[in-house]
């Protein structure tokens, strides 16, 4: 019931489609447009964990942002050394998901826990994932 009239207070106001996803709070709204409108939906800035975890080709990151901010996403192994810059840009206020095929990339990754890196100005959000061959 709760989820009905939260899905049809973001349908009304063209927030985009929903999506129910676990681990998320109920909801990923897709990237909107006119953020000055929008910003008070979403309270804080956050960076959810990874899914899946452990991965093996493709991972979904998906943060929130209570503000239109550039960001810059990367991955990190155990020793500090950037291993891939996933993505960089500006995102409006709201929540965002960007999917990664590692396959895609030509890197060839060992197995292990890398760390998945938001940066947003001077914030640093992080979450682990364990990558499987």
């Amino acid at each position: 019931q709760a989820e009905d009239g939260i899905r049809d207070l973001v349908r009304s106001r063209g927030l985009g489609d929903v999506y129910k996803r676990q681990h998320l709070r109920s909801f990923v709204v897709g990237r909107l447009e006119d953020a000055e409108d929008r910003h008070h939906y979403i309270s804080s800035t956050e960076f959810y964990p990874i899914q899946p975890n452990p991965f093996n080709s493709m991972i979904t990151l998906t943060f929130s942002l209570n503000k239109s901010e550039e960001i810059t996403l990367s991955v990190y192994n155990l020793i500090g050394q950037r291993v891939a810059t996933i993505h960089q840009g500006n995102y409006a206020a709201g929540v965002h998901t960007i999917r990664w095929d590692i396959t895609q990339t030509g890197l060839s990754l060992p197995a292990g826990v890398y760390i998945f890196t938001l940066r947003i100005q001077n914030r640093i959000l992080q979450q682990k994932g364990l990558f499987i061959k």
